[in-house]
């Protein structure tokens, strides 16, 4: 997930420096972990050294869901809310891959 300068809120794909990364399986959290990174571009490859197969945000430009994409990483560009309560519904499969 993108996170907002606050670091409570999931941001904008493009503003975030910071992200959250859950690796699940089921409704279950097997890790967590943070990554940082100082641009769009510098993320996106970020993410797909870590492994990451979808990104959770809460707006993307076509420039970057473009880019996620040709990395093979999913996007949900349309959520706003504090991380936890977007980490608890994507858990309870409330949320699918664009």
């Amino acid at each position: 997930m993108a996170l907002d300068e606050d670091e409570k809120f999931v941001g904008k794909l493009v503003n975030a420096h910071r992200f959250v990364i859950a690796d699940t399986k089921g409704k279950k959290i097997l890790e967590r972990t943070t990554l940082e990174a100082d641009s769009p571009e510098e993320a996106v490859a970020a993410l797909k050294k870590a492994g990451v197969d979808m990104v959770i945000c809460s707006g993307i430009d076509k420039h970057l869901r473009a880019s996620l994409a040709e990395n093979a990483i999913a996007s949900v560009p349309v959520l706003k809310g504090e991380v936890e309560d977007i980490l608890a519904n994507f858990l309870n499969g409330q949320y699918s891959k664009a």
